[in-house]
């Protein structure tokens, strides 16, 4: 066994200690909640504020400690949500400064997956109810401000939030087997690969790709250039179609639908391209790059070309026209003020996640579009469905907590959220430990089956192509 080989075995192994080491100690499947999650669904006849006090004893209400929400569409549902301190022992919950009439739907207090239900017409979950009537009406409770100050004041006897606050995190023992599986299935992953003859293969690999780094990013250049070669308008087109949809898209839910806001103090239309512009680079690339080989099949036909290069092509190429649209992110930033330069700087390793994830899914899809001629129309499909399961132009809050996860499996649910939490959260990717873990362990998944099938079948493409 070689030095060289010795040092990658050392150097996987070090990586499988710490891995696991993070998994056990430091990753957890539930983020534990900075405080109690107050929230209920409001249907109200006039736009007012809602406001909750939060105190130590009864009858200590003040604004510093205190929450303020919004309902700004008249008979249209808002989830109405307050953060409140874990320290919280009494609350009070004020509907409105007016006389109105509205219906409240699943009121509930969570902490940590734990779930407590408030029903405002049972008097054993209230202390004080002040200038408001309840009326019960089947699944929703209605309720009729008689005044200008309609409150009620939840019992601390019922509610007990101190014992609350000490709930450990929901299901923690399936946590616990969770964490083990997956040691465990990293661990199986990595003593696979090591076993293998393929650790091989992949070196020389990206050996053969490093070593033709000028080639293709001349041929991406190339490619860039030739794509609206035939048309008048040339490369403009190559923006236009993205910025049509976009605006359709921001037509259609901010004034068709009346759709606000969708988090408080976030314009929609900055929200939308965060989502929208990273996922037209990612279907733009996996569609081209399934193709790849079939457009590029006269060179595959010179014995001295390898068809390596190919797919890294692609990737290159789109990657121009998306860093133009990375800086209208930007230019929507400052002009809602909202830009923070130092967060922008983070945008660099979430294009390298994408250009991860791209380059062994084209290298899977493209070889194997040779052969199955099926799949180009099968990765349409997956990319039309694709749009609307991964929280582009939705909230993944509209989702149970229980079933968020199926959707944050989705490597591409990490990236767009990485870009929102650049442009618009200004939180550090390190930050979202759990995700970064599952997104590399999926594309890393996809980067070795893509690299192992390409060298399996290049030696057939010529036959086929």
């Amino acid at each position: 066994m070689s030095n060289k080989k010795k040092a990658i075995i050392l150097l996987i192994g070090i990586m499988g200690i710490v891995l696991n080491i993070y998994v056990l100690r430091y990753f957890k499947i539930r983020n534990e909640s900075k405080g109690f999650e107050l929230s209920y669904t409001l249907i109200s006849d006039k736009k007012d504020t809602h406001q909750v006090f939060y105190g130590q004893k009864k009858d200590d209400w003040n604004e510093e400690k205190s929450l303020k929400e919004e309902y700004t569409t008249i008979n249209k549902p808002k989830k109405m949500e307050f953060l409140i301190p874990l320290d919280t022992k009494v609350i009070r919950i004020d509907f409105g400064t007016s006389k109105q009439i509205g219906k409240i739907d699943n009121l509930k207090i969570e902490f940590n997956g734990n779930i407590k239900e408030i029903n405002l017409k049972d008097k054993k979950n209230i202390d004080v109810y002040n200038e408001i009537k309840i009326d019960d009406n089947k699944d929703k409770i209605i309720f009729i401000s008689e005044g200008d100050d309609p409150f009620v004041v939840l019992s601390s006897k019922t509610l007990n939030l101190e014992n609350f606050s000490k709930l450990k995190l929901a299901d923690s023992s399936i946590e616990k087997i969770a964490k083990f599986i997956l040691c465990l299935i990293i661990d199986i992953f990595l003593f696979l690969f090591l076993k293998s003859k393929n650790l091989s293969n992949l070196n020389s690999f990206f050996k053969d790709l490093y070593s033709k780094k000028r080639l293709i990013i001349a041929l991406s250049l190339n490619d860039f250039k030739q794509k609206y070669t035939s048309s008048y308008l040339g490369l403009f087109w190559s923006f236009v179609q993205p910025l049509v949809n976009i605006g359709v898209f921001w037509f259609v839910f901010s004034v068709g639908f009346r759709t606000a806001d969708i988090e408080k103090g976030i314009p929609f239309i900055l929200w939308l391209v965060c989502g929208l512009i990273p996922w037209y680079y990612f279907s733009e690339v996996l569609n081209s790059g399934t193709n790849v080989l079939y457009e590029y099949s006269y060179m595959l036909k010179q014995m001295v070309f390898n068809p390596i290069v190919l797919p890294s092509i692609k990737i290159l190429s789109n990657l121009i026209t998306h860093l133009f649209f990375c800086i209208l992110i930007i230019i929507i930033c400052i002009s809602y003020k909202m830009f923070t330069a130092v967060y922008i700087l983070q945008i660099f390793y979430y294009l390298f996640c994408m250009i991860y994830l791209l380059f062994g899914t084209c290298l899977l899809f493209s070889s194997l579009k040779v052969f199955l001629p099926d799949i180009g129309e099968i990765i349409a499909v997956i990319l039309q469905l694709g749009v609307w399961i991964t929280p582009i132009m939705w909230n993944i809050k509209m989702v149970p907590e229980r079933l968020q996860w199926i959707f944050k499996i989705n490597p591409m649910y990490y990236i767009v959220t990485g870009y929102r939490d650049t442009f618009i959260y200004k939180i550090w990717f390190w930050e979202r430990q759990g995700l970064m873990l599952s997104f590399f362990l999926i594309s890393t998944f996809f980067l070795i089956i893509g690299v192992l099938v390409f060298k399996k079948l290049k030696p057939h493409f010529n036959d086929v192509l």
